[in-house]
């Protein structure tokens, strides 16, 4: 952040600590704490609508895993509609009465699983990455036809947007180069034609409003490339070496994915979790134990106690679930509905019917390229 952005501010500054690369499997972080805090991200872009859970049968889920996190097993003389009403999980627009009742429906029928904290954590992690949209960097972009597309940022690669349909996807290793001059952002992609037996190179140029958004979407677009493909970052030059350049290099200081993997970065380090109602722990006896991930199998290690949950922020309840008895009566949830397939959770997945031209498992990243 330049010091220009400060101007007119006075302290104190307020801080936002934030995840900047999203893994294509989240569930597997070997860290309790990192899962957690994936978690009050991923909980923020859905209740503003930043990440958007079109089925009500998923979005449902999700809320109900949320509450068993944060509230444990199911109670009927406490979690009545009206509770779930004053717990904003999506926009009020989306979160409609009927999809609270179906939230309910859902949080009770957890009450047999006795899961804890953590495992309902991984069970949220494990499906909110199905989300078309999850994880994905977006960048309004303006095309050499002067109409309005969107740029994703993704472990795979870039996606193009128009409107809300995804129109187009380049993969990293299809990727030649990625340059900037001024408000432009060019992309040089390969394509294989396997029937004429050659590689043909493509250019694509999107206009950015000015050259300070462009520069950082390029900056982004390299951080991504670089964290998710390459094995290392390479070291940048001396001051001397950069004195003669005439054009600026963006240089990661960053471990990339696969170093993080290989180091076993993530730790296992364990924190205690507080109800924001009693102050009481969450977490059972059972759960000190080691626990058998679901859908995984690898096991949790557990470490001291070091952390607590912090408080939920809440809002009135709904006029229309005010004075309601306080027992639970439920309608009929909606039929199941398989969950969406727009997504893929696997990173560095090619298209089908191409081969990578380039593969970046050298220790160099061919996307450090020159910009104005």
């Amino acid at each position: 952040m330049s010091h220009t952005s400060f101007d007119g501010m006075g302290p104190p500054f307020r801080f936002l600590m934030r995840v900047k690369f999203f893994s294509a499997e989240p569930q597997k972080l070997r860290d309790e704490y990192s899962r957690y805090l994936y978690v009050l991200q991923l909980r923020k872009q859905l209740e503003h609508g930043i990440l958007q859970c079109t089925d009500d049968r998923m979005a449902a889920e999700l809320a109900a895993f949320l509450l068993q996190g944060e509230f444990g097993a199911y109670d009927s003389r406490q979690h009545t509609p009206a509770f779930v009403s004053t717990i904003p999980f999506y926009p009020p627009e989306r979160q409609t009465e009927t999809l609270e009742l179906a939230i309910l429906h859902e949080y009770q029928r957890l009450r047999n699983r006795e899961w804890t904290p953590e495992e309902a954590d991984m069970m949220f992690l494990d499906r909110i990455r199905f989300l078309p949209n999850y994880g994905v960097d977006m960048h309004l972009v303006k095309g050499k036809d002067s109409e309005n597309y969107t740029l994703g940022l993704t472990p795979t690669g870039i996606l193009v947007y128009e409107g809300e349909q995804k129109i187009g996807l380049f993969v990293w290793s299809m990727i030649l180069k990625l340059d900037m001059h001024g408000k432009k952002l060019k992309l040089v992609v390969a394509e294989e034609n396997e029937q004429a037996r050659k590689v043909m190179e493509h250019t694509f140029v999107f206009v950015l409003p000015d050259t300070r958004s462009c520069k950082h979407l390029w900056k982004c677009a390299v951080e991504h490339h670089a964290f998710f493909r390459l094995r290392g970052i390479p070291k940048p030059p001396t001051k001397l070496q950069q004195f003669f350049r005439l054009k600026s290099r963006f240089y990661a200081s960053f471990r990339t994915e696969h170093q993080l993997a290989q180091e076993n970065s993530y730790g296992s380090s364990s924190f205690r979790r507080r109800n924001t109602s009693t102050g009481q722990s969450l977490r059972s006896e059972a759960s000190e134990k080691s626990l058998s991930r679901p859908n995984s199998g690898n096991e949790v290690r557990r470490g001291k106690s070091s952390f607590k949950r912090v408080s939920t922020r809440r809002v009135a309840a709904r006029p229309s679930f005010v004075g309601r008895p306080s027992g639970p009566r439920l309608s009929q949830p909606p039929a199941p509905v398989p969950p969406p397939t727009g997504g893929s959770p696997t990173p560095r997945q090619p298209r089908l019917g191409t081969r990578p031209v380039v593969e970046d498992t050298r220790a160099h990243s061919p996307f450090n390229a020159k910009s104005d």
